[in-house]
């Protein structure tokens, strides 16, 4: 089996793609959570983020898109998965054009591909939530920060200082799992906002460990800074300064949508081989 590994931002993905040197269009010929968590392995395996499936739809360029954390879990919405979704999508020659209409879990969203590299989605507001204040206490301590549904729950924290000193792992790890943000627990950020600047730092759920990068996380602290007026709104686009050094930008089109756009880039077609297992 074939396999492409794509990167968003840092974020990094397996994707199984129908019929696209993967095997026959055929559902059978997908792979098993079981496969897909064991791959996603690092270290023994080819290693990734994630897992995304993508199957052509009835028209050119609607392309139905599945995505596994590393851990087999099936998180509400990956935005730099959709993102890298795009960037395959049109290089199999699955859209007339650059546009792709991508049906996820929550709902279609609308995307482009930028030029080659770098591609946008637009998140309808539905599958957005506004800021809510959390004071949740570790160990004795207590932190202040925002919960905002960004398709699935983000726990946005500011830290004051450099965020080379935010401890993501340890504290990230409490956090993501505080009885305070309910059973299914929340991705947690660290952030800083500097003018039209957002630098951020992300613990996710499913990977339970720090990623390069956080496409729902970018968003998720925009929205925040933009409702605690840290930064000066989305209408003009910020940049967000990813754990890897790229910089995703989000902003608001004419309607008002939230947009991200961003690298997203086909790195290797892989052939998976019997030593890939778990």
């Amino acid at each position: 089996m074939k396999l492409h590994k794509l990167s968003g931002a840092g974020n990094d993905f397996l994707a199984w793609a129908e019929g696209a040197d993967a095997g026959p269009a055929d559902p059978s010929s997908e792979p098993t959570v079981e496969q897909m968590v064991a791959w996603c392995r690092r270290g023994v395996s080819i290693g990734a983020d994630g897992f995304l499936v993508l199957r052509r739809g009835d028209r050119p360029g609607d392309v139905r898109v599945i995505h596994r954390d590393a851990d087999g879990s099936r998180p509400e919405l990956c935005l730099n998965g959709s993102r890298c979704a795009v960037e395959l999508s049109t290089h199999l020659g699955w859209a007339d054009d650059d546009a792709v209409r991508l049906r996820t879990d929550l709902g279609p969203i609308d995307t482009v591909r930028v030029r080659p590299g770098r591609t946008q989605v637009t998140v309808p507001e539905e599958m957005l939530g506004s800021p809510d204040e959390y004071v949740l206490d570790v160990a004795g301590s207590e932190h202040r920060g925002q919960l905002v549904r960004v398709g699935g729950p983000h726990f946005v924290l500011e830290w004051p200082d450099d965020l080379e000193t935010a401890p993501v792992l340890g504290l990230g790890s409490a956090l993501r799992r505080h009885p305070g943000l309910g059973p299914a627990g929340a991705n947690v950020h660290f952030v800083h906002w500097h003018g039209t600047t957002v630098h951020l730092r992300s613990f996710e759920r499913g990977v339970e460990g720090e990623t390069l990068a956080c496409g729902t996380g970018s968003l998720a602290a925009s929205l925040v800074g933009e409702a605690e007026r840290r930064l000066p709104g989305l209408r003009r686009p910020v940049d967000v300064i990813t754990r890897g050094g790229f910089r995703l930008g989000v902003g608001r089109d004419d309607t008002g949508r939230l947009t991200l756009e961003g690298d997203a880039r086909r790195v290797a077609v892989v052939e998976v081989l019997e030593g890939a297992g778990a």
